[in-house]
């Protein structure tokens, strides 16, 4: 992605307070062996490419903040018409209640609309969506993703194009 500006996440285990929220004009990294813990409230809203850089040893990790399984739900992630492709691989989300910033609502805990997206060995973990994973009018390539712990539809994908491994 030579010439792109990008936001990166240093490396560590960081509290999330506020909405992250990327412009389409750039893209957000988060590197290897990173925990972001998201209040109840927030979460992460892309326009832009989000790419997650972990490895098996040191997995990103992306939660909620509270020490409960209800009070450490936060609402999720949402990546929105993004001009380029996000590649995650090695993460694990946990705890997402659906996306929900005002009055704006989506089904899902994770959700790409309009947004192509790679995931190797990516899982998905306690969620309390409608959606754990909801892609939406997107291409996407999906191997090694795991469903665990999920109270509704793991994976739902209305107008897409893509493939499941593993």
């Amino acid at each position: 992605l030579e010439g792109d500006k990008k936001l990166q996440v240093l490396t560590g285990d960081w509290r999330v307070s506020e909405w992250i929220v990327v412009p389409e004009s750039l893209r957000l990294e988060i590197p290897k062996g990173t925990t972001l813990r998201f209040d109840k409230t927030v979460g992460l809203l892309a326009k832009g490419p989000v790419l997650i850089i972990g490895t098996k040893e040191e997995p990103v990790i992306l939660t909620g903040s509270g020490p409960s399984s209800e009070a450490g739900t936060w609402p999720g992630i949402a990546l929105l018409k993004t001009q380029k492709s996000s590649d995650w691989t090695f993460v694990t989300i946990e705890k997402n209640s659906g996306v929900k910033k005002g009055e704006w609502e989506l089904t899902g805990g994770v959700n790409f609309y309009e947004a192509e997206i790679k995931m190797n060995h990516v899982t998905f973990f306690e969620n309390q969506a409608e959606d754990a994973l909801n892609i939406v009018r997107s291409k996407f390539e999906l191997k090694s993703v795991m469903i665990k712990n999920t109270t509704s539809d793991a994976f739902d994908s209305d107008f897409s194009q893509g493939t499941v491994e593993n």
